[in-house]
């Protein structure tokens, strides 16, 4: 007797009965469409996902595919009806060998087994991964999967490297375009699955996802997929416009949760950065960083730390082989972004130092605040580009650059909180009408000690003084003004009594500021409000100068966010009496 005419039309009889050899072999033969509802469910039964039929029907590696050690998992193949857009338009960032490709292979035969003419385009960017993902992942599946070959697949079917065709009218078609979109064009699909999406050039992406075109948006399913390479490439600009879930794991010793990176490779285990106790990562779950587009897509980062196959020796021993380069490693093995893993702040850094709950301040309760309040400058050009004013690329192909104020205080002898950051944007950006508006800001905000940069803004600073009473040696009811140069020196801080003005190198301004936040040192105001200057803090990588021997400080997008903290943080240094013996002294 075949396996097909083994059947029981209750889904549920044969699930609760734990018949993994009984399978019904349509969707006739369920009870109900299971296409579009909650989790790809069955009406009324939300427990029935799209992991719960896959656990059920497929099969890898000649085993039948479990969840048990693999919970992760569930998140890439089911979808939630809260977020019905979000859930269904995926970004998978990953190491290699963490089961991806058949992770992407088991979604789509499970759609396309349970859902009649669910038609999918799986593109991958070379003929040969086409090909490997057809023959040696896809195949196998439907093959090695009794009931799915018993019930699904036909002799009389479309059954080839190029198209896999289903007794229920789904088919598959697997193209390869690494330069054009072209071989693409005219194929028809529900969903689109786009591996190894960071060699793909991206203006083929829109062109690609028109094969949904004739599909509703909330019906249509997309699974982008990759290991990261930098982070200017198209995996990490897609990965950019999601919810960012990242695994975080609980640190029972300090209530931190952390981020899994090469921080957290021990010699003997993983373990929390912060206090160097032991972490587990299967405690961990997926947390959104980015929770603003959860409605619109979902993005997961899973290192190779994560899979229950890959052991702490087996991280430990690629992290400190010298013959695995380091890009190789942040890419293959922790699923980064080279230049990410290089970056002087990450995301993470910055917002587990966000303090939920906390917005940011209003200028009477700062100018009210018991602390000693210090503000901290950037000057900006005010917008400039060759078309006016605005968010536009100036002339030196840059994003323009705009004033801001931070302001903040010591609460204690080691943290430090930024209570409030302006970016002069619109009418506050024009120069010619800076000084008077800063002045209006400051005073507003009762900064006692403001440190700012003599650059770009020695003319404002003088204005300040000259016009608006601000004073280089403190006097009580006035602001005092602290100017700060950015040189190169062997000293990190010192005080030019001629100039009258701060000499900062650079470098060490940067890594004193960057070890403060890394510490958590220095705390910010919630997430929700402290995105807006996210990238500020995040654009700056450092390269080695060869010829200097020295490293050396860059960023990609305008960074006077994180330089007004910079100021605000040495200025408060400063009034403490921690910065340099000489300089503006405390009354």
């Amino acid at each position: 007797m075949s396996l097909v005419s083994q059947y029981v039309s209750d889904v549920d009889d044969y699930v609760d009965a734990g018949h993994r050899s009984l399978r019904p072999t349509t969707l006739s033969d369920m009870p109900g469409d299971i296409r579009y509802n909650a989790g790809g469910a069955i009406p009324g039964k939300e427990e029935h996902s799209i992991s719960f039929y896959a656990e059920a029907f497929v099969t890898i590696n000649r085993q039948p595919l479990s969840f048990a050690e693999r919970p992760y998992l569930r998140w890439i193949y089911d979808w939630r009806k809260e977020y019905p857009i979000g859930s269904k338009n995926i970004v998978w960032v990953a190491g290699r060998q963490v089961e991806k490709t058949s992770t992407i292979a088991g979604k789509a035969v499970t759609l396309c087994i349970t859902n009649p003419y669910f038609n999918v385009l799986a593109v991958e960017p070379r003929q040969d991964q086409t090909s490997l993902f057809s023959q040696q992942r896809f195949r196998p599946i439907c093959e090695d999967s009794p009931i799915i070959y018993d019930g699904w697949v036909k002799s009389s079917d479309l059954w080839q490297v190029g198209a896999r065709q289903f007794a229920n009218g789904s088919i598959v078609n697997f193209k390869s375009c690494y330069y054009s979109a072209d071989p693409a064009r005219g194929v028809s699909a529900r969903m689109i699955i786009l591996d190894e999406v960071q060699d793909l050039i991206s203006d083929n992406i829109p062109i690609l996802e028109q094969s949904m075109s004739h599909v509703e948006v909330p019906d249509r399913f997309r699974l982008y997929t990759g290991t990261p390479k930098t982070t200017s490439n198209t995996l990490n600009r897609l990965w950019k416009e999601t919810c960012q879930f990242e695994w975080l794991v609980p640190c029972e010793g300090c209530s931190k949760s952390v981020y899994l990176d090469d921080k957290v490779i021990g010699k003997k285990g993983y373990i929390c950065p912060k206090c160097g106790k032991p972490i587990n990562i299967k405690s961990g779950s997926w947390q959104p960083l980015n929770p603003s587009r959860l409605d619109d897509a979902w993005g997961f980062r899973m290192p190779q730390m994560m899979v229950p196959f890959v052991s702490h020796a087996d991280i430990l021993k690629k992290l400190e082989d010298p013959n695995i380069p380091r890009k190789v490693f942040f890419n293959e093995v922790l699923g980064l972004s080279y230049d990410e893993g290089e970056l002087v702040l990450t995301e993470m850094d910055v917002l587990q130092n966000c303090e939920a709950g906390r917005p940011m301040a209003k200028e009477r309760e700062i100018a009210q605040s018991v602390y000693f309040i210090c503000a901290g400058i950037d000057h900006g050009t005010g917008g400039y580009s060759p078309t006016g004013l605005g968010e536009t690329m100036n002339r030196r192909g840059h994003m323009p650059s705009f004033t801001v104020v931070a302001f903040g205080a010591f609460v204690d002898r080691i943290h430090f909180k930024i209570f409030k950051i302006i970016r002069f944007t619109g009418e506050m950006s024009n120069l010619a009408f800076q000084p008077e508006i800063i002045n209006k800001v400051v005073r507003d905000h009762g900064a006692k000690w403001v440190m700012s940069d003599w650059g770009f803004g020695a003319h404002t600073n003088a204005q300040l003084v000259q016009k608006h009473g601000w004073t280089v040696l403190e006097v009580p009811g006035q602001p005092t003004l602290l100017e700060a140069e950015y040189v190169t020196s062997s000293s990190a801080v010192s005080f030019h009594d001629q100039a009258f003005r701060y000499m900062v190198d650079r470098n060490t301004a940067i890594e004193r500021t960057v070890g403060s936040i890394k510490r958590g040192e220095i705390s910010f105001f919630r997430q929700e409000e402290m995105k807006e200057f996210l990238s500020d803090f995040t654009s700056t990588f450092v390269e080695y100068n060869i010829r200097t021997n020295r490293v050396r400080y860059d960023h990609t997008l305008p960074d006077d966010a994180f330089h007004a903290v910079v100021y605000c943080y040495l200025a408060a240094l400063q009034r403490a009496g921690r910065l340099v013996p000489t300089g503006v002294p405390p009354i």
